[in-house]
């Protein structure tokens, strides 16, 4: 009798260890002594090892338990996607900014948010949080030009969409010698090698955006490719961080289709230019959700922005 106990007290015991050894999120230490938060994941995937800094709440530092835990769940949701292999720091970037801000976008970011119209005078609403948490977009510009890497996340389900996107053409110099391609004569770089805030020059602002309202522009670009295009062909983008992209609707950077996407010596004047399919499918679900726009300078950087 009693080694019939001792055989399921071990039983027991064995169990819950298993248990909690796959779901559990272990505090460590990075390279820096800094704590992490391992993300939980099954047996033979990489570890992920997220800073517990991502998600320290200024100024006392005190750790944002809420959003780390939902972090953890939303990133359990994507992180096995197919879609989105190679763009795992960009993942973990755009969903523990959402995890942190979906409620409140802090004054401290610095970000566009009171603007009530656009350079071409559409109507927007002042912005305090992420009205749409049914969608994510996700630009990962550390991918060569034609691959796939658009990519939309469905919150809910977990679906991941994905398709090609334009670069800025002023985001070509300084390219790396193995990212270069020649078209036309000149040399074009296949990711964003350099990115800026500025007025003119065509460069791609990186960073977390909100999308707005919707126009119609006339610009053959922003109209042909297949589907034929409908009713608004782009939607305005409001910058959040202030100093990095601010200036997206001055500079009037915006999400627009265009059939040039897939075309790897096409450029956009700055803005994050898809497929028209998918612009098309998602264009009206996708209003008031948050955009991340990835760079080479953002998989060097130790967290993200805000």
């Amino acid at each position: 009798m009693k080694m019939n106990k001792l055989f399921n007290f071990l039983k027991s015991t064995t169990l819950l260890l298993f248990l909690f050894s796959h779901t559990a999120v272990a505090e460590t230490s990075d390279a820096t002594g800094a704590a992490t938060t391992t993300t939980p994941v099954p047996s033979g995937s990489s570890d992920v090892s997220i800073p517990l800094r991502y998600f320290e709440q200024s100024p006392d530092g005190v750790v944002n338990h809420r959003a780390r835990e939902e972090f953890v769940q939303l990133y359990n949701k994507f992180k096995d996607n197919e879609e989105l292999k190679g763009s795992e720091v960009a993942l973990q970037r755009v969903l523990a900014f959402y995890a942190k801000n979906k409620d409140g976008i802090p004054r401290s970011c610095g970000g566009d948010l009171d603007a009530t119209s656009s350079p071409r005078g559409e109507k927007l609403d002042a912005v305090n949080k992420i009205d749409n948490q049914d969608f994510i977009l996700l630009v990962d510009y550390t991918k060569p030009h034609v691959a796939d890497r658009f990519f939309i996340l469905d919150m809910k389900s977990g679906k991941v969409e994905s398709c090609p996107v334009a670069h800025g053409y002023g985001s070509n110099s300084n390219c790396p010698p193995e990212h270069q391609v020649r078209c036309n004569g000149k040399i074009k770089c296949k990711i964003t090698s350099e990115v800026n805030n500025r007025s003119g020059g065509g460069a791609t602002s990186r960073g977390f955006y909100l999308t707005d309202e919707g126009y119609r522009s006339s610009q053959n670009t922003f109209n042909s490719g297949s589907p034929r295009s409908s009713g608004h062909n782009a939607l305005n983008l409001r910058g959040l961080l202030g100093g990095v992209n601010d200036k997206a609707l001055d500079r009037s950077v915006v999400f627009h289709r265009a059939s040039y996407a897939e075309n790897m010596c096409s450029s956009s004047a700055g803005c994050p230019a898809i497929c028209p399919q998918l612009f098309e499918d998602y264009k009206d679900k996708v209003k008031r959700s948050l955009m991340y726009v990835h760079t080479p300078e953002d998989e060097e950087k130790p967290q993200p922005d805000c």
